[in-house]
């Protein structure tokens, strides 16, 4: 879909005349190439089709079959994109799979499977070599773990690509957080390198120290550093960010993720072309904003953000730009409310974008164009009223009494309403319970009835409004919450989730 139209306009020009030369009409001519035309959009023969459709079987099987391995081939396979290895991250915690930080001395080279578990492969740590973690550790695998700083600058000092910057890299992502605590290692690691490259030059040499062995301190020594207190939490997830792409170990978004749950009613994860138009409200962390310029000189914005299930892209048409660009910093946690829509023309076009009827007109991926913006912590950011329906499916024989069923669901009253889908005898009876029976649909309760029953069994639909026509780019109101007449009618866009 990004054909340059006008080069495909000449085309077709010369097309109509080659055609008319043979005796070809017009409409038959101009038929022909609108056929090309939209074949040239994205497509491919049959026997291509018929390939991917091998491939996609073969990977699909190997997810739902062998989740920890595909996942850490997967993650093998996109090392070298930051944004993918996020991605993919999101979806091992999806899958239950806990993703473990890098470790000198459990990593290997490339992810691996550690247990039940995925270890972050040392090479996935920015500014750090294939060849440098190869040496690393193959010499740990000869000659054992690291046990403290300076013995590891010992080992590895001369070791082909083995510098001073990757065991910075390495010490500031939390990968030698085992040999010390991280602040201490940062302030050590210059003498301890210059220590070690000094003795291994005095050996090449020949030369022999007067204190033989002493030059380097041992292993309970501190090369007289003390540092005045541990690195702030905070301190250590930027660096974690900085140089493993993602935050792995926590997030800044969980000490706020029950506030921004009432806040917001989607989440990254759900902004899909399924919610095409709908109205949403998500919460996030700016990760960047791109600004740009349209051919009428107005500044408009391409901001991507994050939650707690991945990347939120986000765009500011001028006017929402000129009224919300200020809150659009970077790590600022922010609410964003607006309609779902596709992705339009190409972020690489360069500075000048075309105006937004044509900015719109060539989809790529969901995204939400902003309507209003607020900080998290903001007074004006009200909590969203949001209609939603607990699915509840439940098993065949499935060994709970419905007492206790009762009992869990009493003690999450809310507004929301519940549907069961009993299993009998091959077939599915729907049920809606009473008024007495109206629950607050929560991931607290949901989880509840997963644990009750031994499995997946709840998933809660949020039913919401399609979005008001844009009186001109900017030009829409953001309704609030969706408010649906429950049965998917009318105005109202139900989303399982």
């Amino acid at each position: 879909g990004k054909k340059d139209k006008a080069k495909m306009a000449k085309l077709r020009e010369k097309f109509l005349a080659g055609a008319a030369a043979n005796g070809i009409d017009e409409a038959t001519a101009g038929s022909l190439f609108e056929g090309i035309a939209k074949f040239a959009e994205y497509a491919f023969n049959k026997a291509h089709s018929a390939a991917y459709a091998v491939i996609s079987y073969q990977t699909a099987y190997l997810k739902a079959n062998h989740p920890l391995e595909y996942l850490t081939a997967l993650l093998i396979h996109e090392q070298g994109s930051a944004e993918k290895v996020a991605a993919t991250i999101v979806d091992c915690r999806a899958h239950g799979i806990e993703v473990l930080p890098p470790d000198i001395n459990l990593s290997d080279v490339d992810f691996s499977i550690a247990e039940r578990a995925i270890r972050f492969g040392l090479a996935a740590v920015r500014n750090v070599g294939a060849k440098a973690v190869e040496a690393i550790v193959a010499e740990r695998r000869a000659n054992g773990e690291y046990k403290s700083l300076a013995e590891l600058c010992r080992r590895v000092s001369g070791q082909g690509e083995v510098g001073k910057r990757v065991l910075d890299s390495l010490v500031q992502s939390g990968a030698c957080d085992t040999l010390g605590e991280r602040a201490w290692l940062l302030a050590a690691l210059d003498r301890a390198y210059g220590a070690a490259e000094r003795d291994r030059r005095d050996a090449e040499s020949g030369q022999v120290s007067l204190f033989e062995g002493d030059s380097l301190p041992g292993i309970d020594e501190e090369f007289g550093i003390t540092v005045e207190q541990p690195m702030a939490a905070e301190d250590k997830l930027r660096l974690e960010k900085e140089l493993l792409g993602l935050y792995l170990s926590d997030h800044p978004l969980k000490r706020i993720a029950a506030e921004l749950a009432r806040l917001t009613d989607a989440q990254g994860i759900e902004i899909t072309s399924e919610l095409q138009g709908q109205e949403v409200r998500v919460g996030g962390l700016v990760r960047d904003a791109r600004r740009v310029v349209t051919k009428k000189g107005q500044i408009m914005a391409y901001v991507e953000m994050e939650d707690l299930t991945g990347s939120i892209d986000v765009i500011l048409f001028p006017r929402q730009y000129e009224q919300h660009h200020r809150l659009f910093q970077p790590d600022a946690m922010l609410v964003v409310a607006g309609k779902v829509d596709l992705r339009a023309g190409n972020r690489s076009n360069g500075p000048t974008l075309p105006d937004s009827a044509e900015v719109e007109a060539e989809a790529e991926r969901a995204s939400v164009v902003c309507e209003q913006a607020w900080a998290w912590d903001d007074p004006g950011c009200a909590p969203i009223a949001r209609s939603q329906i607990l699915h509840l499916v439940v098993p065949e024989s499935a060994p709970v009494e419905m007492a206790d069923l009762a009992h869990v669901l009493a003690t999450h009253p809310g507004p929301d309403e519940i549907v069961l889908h009993i299993r009998l005898r091959g077939h599915e009876v729907v049920l809606t319970p009473n008024d007495r029976y109206h629950v607050a649909a929560t991931s607290l309760l949901t989880a509840e009835l997963d644990r009750l029953y031994g499995s997946k069994v709840a998933s809660v639909e949020t039913i919401r409004n399609r979005a008001a026509p844009s009186r001109g780019r900017g030009g829409g109101q953001y309704n609030g919450g969706g408010q649906g007449n429950g049965n998917g009618n009318g105005n109202g866009h139900r989303n399982g989730h």
